[in-house]
Order: structure tokens, then sequence, then C-alpha cells
């Protein structure tokens, strides 16, 4: 009865191995196709020849480990399967980490109410929502500035911002300035489960290769709070 469980749990460690492999060679050897319908097929065919080659990779780890299995190399086996199983169980954790989130809390929609300031040294003469836009880099949402609540603040113009989030993976938000992005990343769980108060004033970071824009080092920033409002208000 071991040597079989051994077998088996090597099958099923080995199984997606043989998956990952085929998918990956499908996609090499027809990286020359072009046209949506080619792309299309070579989509098609590398999940089903994954699952073909899984399930054939599957018996075939089997058969031979069950066949031709000494008793001596047993612990061997088994010491491989519960290292592989580990390894397989964090891909895993971290693949679904990486998954949104969705945002459901029956009677109550999830709101991210936004702010950004730029300072009037910054603007010049241009007006905030010109130069600057923003979007919910972290997943998907519905969002849209309210012009009609646009406010001065001694040297800064503030702009408001609401966002309503519908999954997310991660909490960031993406401003543009006259198309140069910059990021702002947020502090809050991947599912908030109650309101938050505003936060402070956060300054933008580095998104990707791009430079940070100097002014926006100096002129802007960004403060955030999340809420649960009931539907109908």
């Amino acid at each position: 009865m071991e040597r079989i469980l051994s077998s088996l749990l090597a099958g099923l460690c080995a199984a997606p191995l043989f998956y990952f492999a085929t998918a990956w060679l499908f996609v090499i050897f027809n990286q020359n196709s072009s046209g949506p319908d080619d792309r299309l097929a070579v989509a098609y065919g590398s999940t089903f020849g994954g699952f073909a080659a899984m399930i054939a990779g599957f018996f075939l780890v089997w058969w031979l480990t069950y066949r031709f299995l000494l008793p001596h190399y047993l612990r061997i086996v088994q010491l491989i399967d519960g290292i592989a199983l580990i390894g397989w169980v964090i891909v895993y954790m971290n693949y679904a980490g990486e998954q949104p989130q969705r945002l459901d809390y029956g009677d109550r929609r999830p709101v991210l109410e936004v702010e950004l300031r730029a300072t009037k040294a910054m603007l010049g003469s241009s007006k905030i929502d010109s130069i600057l836009s923003l979007d919910f880099s972290g997943g998907s949402d519905n969002g849209y500035p309210h012009l009609e609540q646009l406010r001065e603040e001694a040297d800064a113009v503030i702009l408001p911002w609401e966002i309503a989030p519908i999954d997310v993976r991660r909490w960031e938000i993406r401003v543009f300035l006259q198309n140069q992005p910059m990021l702002f990343p947020l502090n809050l769980p991947r599912r908030p489960t109650q309101a938050t108060d505003w936060s402070g004033w956060l300054m933008p970071v580095q998104y990707q290769d791009y430079d940070l824009p100097e002014e926006a080092r100096q002129g802007l920033s960004l403060r955030y709070r999340f809420q649960l409002i009931p539907y109908g208000q």
C-alpha cells in the first residue's frame, strides 16, 4: 500500500511539469504565428496539449515508479514527493495571492475616495484636469473625477476623484502627468472590512522604468479613504 501511494504521489507531483513544459514548447514552436485566429489556435493548442501531456505524464511516472521502484529507494522517493508537494503548495499560494479579490459587500458598495493635490507652481497656467489624470491600476473599477468639487487650499489645487473598485489585486493608483506615469501605493488590506479615515498626503514613487518627474516630487501628492456606502445614497 505504501508503495502504491508513493507512486501515485510521484505522478501527481510530476504531472504539472508535463503540462507547463508542453504548453511552453507549443508556444515556442508557434511563436511566428500571426493574426488573431492563429494566436487563438496556439492558445487552445497549448492548453489542451498541456492537459493531455499532464495526464500522460501522471500515468507514466506512476507506472515507472511502481514498476521499478526498489524497496530501499522508497524513502528517497517519499522525501522527493514531500519536497515537490510543498513546492507546489507554495506556487499555488503565490498564484492565488496574485488573483483579484472581488469586493462584494451585500447591500453596501465600496468606494475609494481620492484627492489629488498639485501646487499652483507645478500647474502654472494649466488646469489640473488638463495635465493630470489617474486610474486604479490595482484592479478593475469605475472611476471619475468630481470637477464640481474642485477647490483651492493655500498654494495648491485639489481635485477629488471617486473610484468604485470591482476587484483588487493590489491597492495602488497610477497618476499621469502629461502621460508620464507615477505610482501611489495605498495601505489597505486586499478586502477591507470597514471604512477608514483620510490617509496622510502621500508622495509619488517611480512606476516601472519611467523616471519620476522632478516637478511631481515637489508639487504632487495624494490622499485617500475607503468607504462602504449603502446603495441608494
